[in-house]
C-alpha cells in the first residue's frame, strides 16, 4: 500500500470570492481534487496526465482538458504543461506550509529539482513574489530563496523577475544613474516597444499569460543580442505575430514568451515566418469567418455572444473543417429561430433560449437543422416532433431537449 500524505485545505477556501461568485459545484470539486489527489506535492507542482485525472474523477479526457483550460485561462489559478503533463497550483504554498524548518525546506528543494518544465517553477514564483515579500513568516522568505536558487541552478531566464536580495547590485541593470556608453546604447533599443507589442498581441488573441516586463535583464540581453546580429524591430513583430498565430491553442502556447521567441533560434523563426505568409492569412480569414457567423446570430437574436470563447471557436472550426460554409451556418440559425419560436423543450424550457452557439453548432444539432424542411410552425403548441421527439437516448448528452 502506498504511503498516504495529508494535505491542508484551509476553510477559507469556501469563503474565497472567486469560489463563491464564479466556481460551479463541479469547479469546487475539481479544485479540491487538484489540492488533495494522491499525486500532489508540498510545492504544488506535480505530474497529472489527463487520462489519470479522468480515471480518478470519473470524467472523460475531453472534460478534464476543458476544466484545466478553464482553471488556467478563466480563473487563473493553475498552470499546465501539455508537454510534460505537469500542473502547478499557483497558491498552493500559501496554505500547504504550516511551519518551517530544515525538513520542510529539504522537501521543497527536492520537489523543485524534480519538476520537468521549469516554466512552471517561475510561474509559481512570479505569482507568489509579492506575497512572499509581504509575509511575516520566516519560512516564506526561505521558500522564495529556494525558488531563486533552483532557477539559477537551471540557468533559466528570470522572466518572472524575482529579485534576489543576495544578488550583487552591480549585476543589475541600472536605469537611472548609469553614464556608461554601452548601457546608453542598450537603453536606446526599443525594449519597451517590443515587449508592449508582444503583450498586446497575446491579449488580442485571448492568450492569458502574465504580462512580460521590458526591464527584465535576460529579456534585454536577448533583444540586444538580436539587434547586434542585425535584426530590427519589424523582424521582432514578424516573429511575434507569426508564432502567436501558429502556436495558439496548441501544446506550444505556454512557450509564447521572450526566452523562447527571442533566443538564439530567432533567425530560424524569422525565416519560417517569412516563408509562410499564407498561414497568417488563413488564420485571419478563419477568425473573420467566426466573427461574421456570431455577429449574424447576435443580430438575429439580440444577444451578444462572443466569437472568441474556446467552445464557440472549437465548434465553428470543427464544422468549417467538415466543409460547412457561412451560408450553412446562417441557414442553421434561421431554421432554429423559425422552428423553435414559441415552443417548449421536454423539460418545459423555452426553446428560443437554446438558440446559442454551444447548442446550434454541435455536430448532430447542426446536421438536423441544416437538413430539416421548414415546418408550417402551426399548432401543436409544444415541442417540434422532428427535432425534439426523435432524440435517441444516446444523443441526450449532445442535445439538451
Amino acid at each position: 500500500m502506498a504511503k498516504a500524505y495529508k494535505r491542508v485545505v484551509d476553510t477559507s477556501f469556501w469563503e474565497d470570492p472567486k469560489v463563491i461568485d464564479s466556481f460551479t459545484p463541479e469547479d469546487k470539486l475539481f479544485m479540491l481534487y487538484l489540492l488533495t489527489n494522491p499525486h500532489t506535492t508540498q510545492v504544488g507542482i506535480y505530474t497529472l496526465p489527463y487520462r489519470v485525472a479522468a480515471f480518478e474523477t470519473g470524467y472523460n479526457t475531453d472534460s478534464i482538458k476543458s476544466m484545466i483550460r478553464r482553471f488556467r485561462d478563466t480563473y487563473g489559478v493553475i498552470r499546465y504543461s501539455p508537454i510534460t503533463q505537469e500542473v502547478a497550483i499557483l497558491n498552493s504554498l500559501k496554505h500547504s506550509i504550516v511551519k518551517g524548518g530544515k525538513p520542510v525546506e529539504d522537501c521543497i528543494k527536492k520537489e523543485l529539482s524534480e519538476v520537468k518544465d521549469v516554466h512552471l517553477v517561475y510561474d509559481v514564483a512570479s505569482h507568489l513574489d509579492q506575497w512572499w515579500d509581504s509575509s511575516r513568516r520566516t519560512v516564506d522568505k526561505a521558500v522564495k530563496q529556494l525558488f531563486i536558487n533552483e532557477l539559477k541552478r537551471r540557468k533559466v531566464p528570470k522572466e518572472v523577475n524575482i529579485e534576489d536580495e543576495n544578488e550583487n547590485e552591480n549585476e543589475r541593470i541600472d536605469h537611472d544613474s548609469s553614464n556608461d556608453s554601452s548601457k546608453e546604447k542598450k537603453t536606446s533599443l526599443p525594449f519597451s516597444k517590443i515587449i508592449s507589442f508582444l503583450n498586446n498581441e497575446l491579449k488580442a488573441n485571448n492568450i492569458k499569460v502574465h504580462s512580460f516586463r521590458p526591464t527584465t535583464r535576460k529579456t534585454r540581453e536577448l533583444i540586444s543580442a538580436r539587434f547586434t546580429e542585425g535584426f530590427n524591430y519589424d523582424d521582432f513583430k514578424t516573429v511575434i505575430t507569426y508564432f502567436i498565430k501558429s502556436w495558439k491553442d496548441t501544446k506550444y502556447e505556454d512557450y509564447l514568451r521572450p526566452s523562447t521567441l527571442f533566443n538564439e533560434n530567432f533567425e530560424d523563426r524569422l525565416t519560417q515566418a517569412k516563408s509562410h505568409p499564407d498561414k497568417l492569412k488563413q488564420s485571419e480569414d478563419k477568425k473573420q469567418t467566426r466573427i461574421e457567423i456570431v455577429e449574424y446570430l447576435n443580430t438575429k437574436t439580440g444577444n451578444s455572444f462572443s466569437p472568441d470563447t474556446d467552445t464557440t471557436k472549437g465548434l465553428i472550426d470543427e464544422r468549417l473543417s467538415e466543409g460547412r460554409t457561412v451560408k450553412d451556418f446562417k441557414k442553421v440559425i434561421d431554421t432554429a429561430i423559425s422552428e423553435w419560436s414559441g415552443k417548449k423543450t421536454r423539460n418545459g424550457e423555452n426553446a428560443e433560449s437554446l438558440v446559442r452557439p454551444d447548442v446550434l453548432f454541435k455536430d448532430k444539432t447542426f446536421e438536423r437543422l441544416l437538413n430539416i424542411k421548414k415546418s408550417s410552425n402551426s399548432g401543436n403548441g409544444g415541442y417540434d416532433e422532428r427535432l425534439f421527439a426523435k432524440v435517441e437516448p444516446n444523443d441526450l448528452k449532445d442535445l439538451p431537449f
